[in-house]
């Protein structure tokens, strides 16, 4: 191609090649991950980088009209959407995010909200949704900078939603966490839930979410001690995957206790042996662990003959080593087991 033609020349020969399904592909393997497009909390003042990957779709519908026609005639392409509450012109910023929303066509949207200030902002927020409340099924929350009031009411509304995702900010009270818990469980369709915070959620944090467990299936989390494993076991009969980053309490007895549909484990502890001793799961598919020096072989083993399950994957972390002999035994118990690396599969976690 002669170099001297310009960049809309170009794409223009390029797009007469290209049939709109193709197109249609390339567009959705152009796009960011929603969780990317949410800026670190150390960069909070620059959203530059967030602006830009949140209009992505738009800048699709301005190079020409087949891209443009392709772009907005594909309702999955606007399911996904950052919405940055803070800036300073919000009416045009409003109107930008309506017109995304319109062009999502009634289908399940991802939302992600950057929400500084909810006692400021909530009202305008709810304006902009309203109309597409029932569409919201997956809710990300980024809370930084003020404070959040104690109240019932963070997430009225959102009658659709089933997958929570929380963070908070690293110098933000743990008491928002509270705040939290209240709104959360008002939520009639919730079945996933995700908190992310620099501080640990005690037992009586987890206490303070009932009765929302009670309906979840998928919990990922950092808690203080191995008794919060077996409490959310407990409290939450219908969970089949739970991750969760805790540690040994000082003189922490765990009662035994079976779950019987949990399929999914992923534990960062920095000992292991307590809990298998204390659980039994029958359904568990695959169980992943990471923070370990040693491997509890004689524990497992036990786990996995008292527990009769059909496991599949064992992953454990790069600084542990489980010996040939060892991982023979687990197959002799459980003959579909194999061994992937950390990082050689792909959770949908």
């Amino acid at each position: 191609m002669n170099g001297g033609l310009s960049t809309r020349t170009k794409i223009a020969e390029y797009q007469q090649r290209l049939p709109n399904e193709v197109l249609s592909h390339i567009f959705h393997e152009a796009l960011p991950p929603l969780h990317d497009m949410a800026p670190c909390f150390d960069r909070l003042d620059d959203l530059s980088l967030s602006s830009s990957l949140l209009e992505a779709p738009l800048l699709l519908t301005k190079i020409c009209r087949q891209w443009r026609d392709v772009a907005v005639g594909m309702p999955s392409l606007w399911c996904r959407l950052l919405v940055i509450i803070e800036c300073g012109d919000w009416q045009r910023r409003a109107v930008f995010y309506d017109t995304w929303l319109k062009r999502s066509q009634g289908r399940p949207v991802s939302l992600a909200l950057l929400w500084p200030d909810f006692t400021s902002d909530s009202a305008k927020l709810r304006n902009l949704l309203q109309p597409y409340i029932h569409q919201i099924t997956s809710l990300t929350v980024d809370f930084y900078d003020s404070p959040l009031p104690i109240t019932p009411n963070l997430f009225t509304g959102f009658i659709a939603v089933e997958q929570l995702s929380v963070r908070i900010a690293d110098d933000m009270d743990d008491e928002v966490s509270t705040c939290i818990a209240c709104s959360a469980s008002q939520l009639p369709a919730l079945r996933s839930f995700d908190f992310e915070a620099s501080y640990r959620l005690g037992l009586g944090d987890l206490e303070s979410f009932d009765p929302m467990w009670r309906s979840l299936t998928k919990v990922s989390l950092d808690a203080s001690t191995h008794d919060s494993v077996l409490y959310l076991l407990q409290v939450a009969p219908d969970l089949s995957s739970l991750t969760i980053d805790t540690y040994l309490g000082d003189e922490e007895n765990l009662k035994p206790f079976m779950h019987a549909k949990l399929r999914f484990l992923c534990l960062y502890v920095d000992t292991l042996s307590d809990l298998l001793d204390a659980l039994s799961l029958p359904s568990l598919r695959t169980l992943e662990v990471h923070g370990l020096s040693t491997w509890p072989h004689d524990a497992f083993k036990a786990f996995l003959v008292r527990s009769g399950c059909s496991l599949e994957s064992l992953i454990v972390g790069s600084a542990v080593a489980i010996a040939d002999e060892q991982r023979a035994e687990y197959i002799g118990l459980s003959p579909s087991l194999q061994f992937p690396g950390p990082y050689d599969i792909d959770f949908e976690m």
